[in-house]
């Protein structure tokens, strides 16, 4: 994450953490954020907070909208190790209204081999 995040075309992202369990590690391991970031730690995005997920994202398109945020070109979604992306996508693909304001560019799976 940090690597993406160094590079120029991440500059004006906005990124969102998923903490999953009883104490959130990942949010405090982005060495660098140049935009906003939310943590999210209310459960997992691809079962249990994916209306979560949903309000995140109508808020910040307002947010944006309004000027009460920074403008952002991209948004970044940090899932926790456990979120299945299937559930993620379908809910930004499939949504009305987010299908209308977001493209999906990409999606980036980390696999340890261990």
């Amino acid at each position: 994450m940090n690597r993406l995040l160094r590079d120029p075309a991440a500059a004006s992202a906005l990124v969102i953490i998923n903490e999953f369990g009883e104490i959130g590690l990942d949010h405090l391991l982005v060495e660098r954020v140049d935009g906003d970031m939310l943590v999210m730690t209310s459960g997992c995005l691809c079962c249990s907070i994916r209306g979560d997920l949903i309000a995140t994202l109508e808020d910040i398109l307002r947010r944006r909208d309004n000027g009460r945020i920074a403008p952002f070109e991209r948004v970044i979604i940090e899932t926790t190790g456990l979120a299945d992306p299937a559930p993620v996508l379908q809910t930004i693909l499939v949504h009305p209204y987010l299908a209308l304001r977001f493209r999906l560019d990409g999606v980036v799976t980390l696999i340890d081999s261990c």
